[in-house]
């Protein structure tokens, strides 16, 4: 723990309820995460020598049988503001980028209640819209303009036109249930677990059941207390999604984005509210914008920064 005159700075956070105590009793407290790729932060970890990362690494994911253990995972998606740490410094300018770009966030901090720039009061509009969304998960919002951000389109994440949402057709989320279907499916075949090779004892009536009224928790190994649910990738979990994205609304629903002319001579700028998917990434740089925000909330101002 460092202080600088009437400013407290933590190295470390491993445990949530560190960081929900700090969050109630300072009102200006603000959490800053580092993130590095997993090849990256095990390259690093052999270079000083050490041959444990895989350990550690595991410890840090989540220690699942002691709440007030290590959960360095979690504490990162609590954060307020997420730094990509990935890149390799390999000259001293590189340095200087990441330190520039910290710096930027503590000015924002120094004068959290300044007159909103013009990418603030955009962002403020891109929360706005994703407002709209009836996802049960999540609701993320994007906003399309001109170099001189003028407002082309907006987009949000829902599901396609005429149809229902995924509450009033099934009181949750349909890629939950489609989910739990195929573990269901799976988990028939499987009689070993795969974490730990012990025998697996799923409940008679597990597969009997409608998906609805299963919980996740029932796809748990008794013996090593690993998720199977992890069974299903992240992508092909999301290939059962109802609804279009954000980004891909705000790019269908943009008339100018038709206009070749127009897209050489203006210069679009797309703000979203959460990290694009890599195939809306793809769509976003297929589509001739020219630059992205990504950002996230720290009191009543927006933080912002460039991801392609």
């Amino acid at each position: 723990m460092q202080k600088a005159g009437n400013r407290v700075v933590i190295e470390c956070f491993r445990n949530p309820i560190e960081i929900d105590f700090l969050r109630d009793e300072y009102p200006h407290f603000y959490l800053f995460a580092l993130y590095a790729d997993k090849d990256e932060r095990k390259r690093r970890k052999k270079a000083t020598g050490e041959e444990n990362f895989d350990e550690s690494d595991e410890r840090d994911e989540g220690e699942k049988e002691n709440k007030y253990g290590q959960h360095v995972r979690k504490c990162v998606t609590q954060s307020d503001i997420i730094i990509n740490n990935s890149v390799l410094w390999r000259h001293s300018d590189d340095s200087k980028i990441f330190f520039i770009k910290i710096d930027e966030y503590l000015d924002l901090l120094e004068q959290p209640y300044r007159r909103p720039s013009e990418e603030e009061m955009i962002m403020h509009l891109a929360y706005s819209v994703s407002l709209h969304s009836t996802c049960i998960q999540r609701q993320v919002g994007a906003v399309i303009t001109d170099e001189d951000y003028r407002v082309l389109s907006t987009g949000y994440n829902d599901t396609p036109q005429y149809s229902k949402s995924c509450f009033e057709l099934y009181s949750q989320c349909y890629r939950k249930i489609k989910k739990k279907t195929v573990l269901q499916q799976v988990c028939q075949s499987i009689k070993y677990c795969p974490f730990c090779g012990t025998n697996l004892h799923f409940k008679k009536d597990l597969f009997k059941s409608e998906p609805k009224t299963i919980t996740e928790e029932e796809f748990i190994c008794n013996s090593c207390n690993k998720d199977l649910s992890n069974i299903l990738s992240a992508g092909k979990e999301l290939d059962f999604c109802r609804s279009l994205h954000a980004e891909e609304n705000a790019i269908l629903s943009n008339p100018y984005l038709s206009d070749k002319s127009y897209k050489k001579s203006r210069n679009m700028i797309i703000f979203t509210t959460t990290f694009p998917c890599m195939l809306c990434a793809k769509k976003i740089a297929n589509s001739g914008i020219k630059q992205s925000s990504i950002c996230r909330t720290i009191s009543n101002q927006r933080i912002l920064w460039n991801f392609l």
